[in-house]
């Protein structure tokens, strides 16, 4: 199996987890102001007249439009997207995190935290699902893996391959497929026991420091062949740093582990974006961010 991490994650609200053993997904959806539904409409020219096969996906608490979809497209309510995880909760396999929106609701999430964590080198890492809903066409919801270092709160991974999570259609079908959803807590249990391994390789990898400068030169690669720019310099620079001085890196310097956690920070918590924090979070699970993360944990694998 492949382990595909595209990641990040956000401090302010991971440290702010629901802390009650056994809340349901409505619970952790009033909390965070996300407990609105939405609704497919049809389109209509200035005219009056339908324009055909096309629909706008619109929030019914303030009919904010959030996307244009065609007449195949099914609502996934974020209620309904979330109740998957409710059987695991009342039974204490999960514990409810904060849930949160991006881009006025268009994408709805929620974080549970499964319980134990994993071990790599003298890392603890826990073991969170995150569940990702949209209402603007752009994607399926999802279910993802967001490993995070305890002791400086990166997020490692949070792409799932394939097979060991599920990604589900906005048709017709999809209220059957959210039910067998359930089957991805399952899943998690099998995917985190070979991060756990795959990780712990990383960390048994020894790189000098032009090991380390090349393995960087690969992560954040000059966009072609003229002279690279002082901004680039300046990236390469402070992951350089970040390997020296990143948190909790004084345990894990000089490995291929701690290389990849220094560009983990860099791009949870300097990597500038445009808008908001929001915007670095959504940039690091599902973004540019991501694709950094999963290009630096093949590099570093190959190293």
């Amino acid at each position: 199996m492949t382990l595909a991490l595209n990641p990040m994650e956000d401090t302010t609200e991971l440290s702010t987890l629901v802390t009650e053993a056994r809340i349901t997904a409505f619970d952790a959806l009033t909390r965070s102001k996300v407990d609105f539904s939405v609704e497919k409409r049809s389109v209509f020219l200035a005219t009056g007249s339908v324009v055909p096969g096309h629909f706008a996906t619109v929030r019914t608490d303030n009919d904010h439009v959030l996307g244009m979809v065609g007449p195949r497209y099914h609502v996934i309510q974020n209620q309904a997207g979330l109740d998957l995880f409710d059987t695991a909760a009342a039974a204490g396999a999960i514990e409810y995190g904060r849930a949160g929106t991006f881009k006025a609701g268009a994408i709805t999430w929620l974080q549970a935290k499964l319980p134990n964590s994993i071990k790599v080198g003298p890392d603890e890492v826990d073991r969170f699902l995150l569940l990702a809903n949209t209402h603007d066409g752009s994607g399926n919801l999802r279910i993802l893996l967001t490993p995070i270092r305890v002791v400086c709160r990166n997020t490692l991974a949070a792409a799932l391959d394939s097979d060991a999570g599920m990604s589900i259609r906005h048709t017709a079908s999809a209220s059957a497929k959210v039910r067998a959803a359930t089957a991805a807590i399952q899943v998690a249990g099998r995917y985190y026991a070979q991060f756990q391994d795959v990780a712990n390789v990383m960390f048994s990898k020894r790189l000098g420091l032009s090991e380390t400068r090349s393995a960087i030169e690969s992560i954040f690669p000059a966009k072609d062949d003229a002279e690279t720019s002082t901004r680039l310099d300046n990236v390469r620079a402070k992951v350089l740093d970040l390997i020296e001085t990143g948190k909790g890196q004084y345990a894990i310097r000089g490995t291929a582990w701690g290389v990849y956690n220094a560009v983990a920070e860099y791009t949870d918590h300097h990597r500038s974006t445009r808008g908001d924090d929001s915007n670095r979070l959504e940039s690091s699970w599902f973004g540019s961010g991501a694709g950094i993360k999963k290009r630096a944990f093949d590099v570093l694998m190959a190293a």
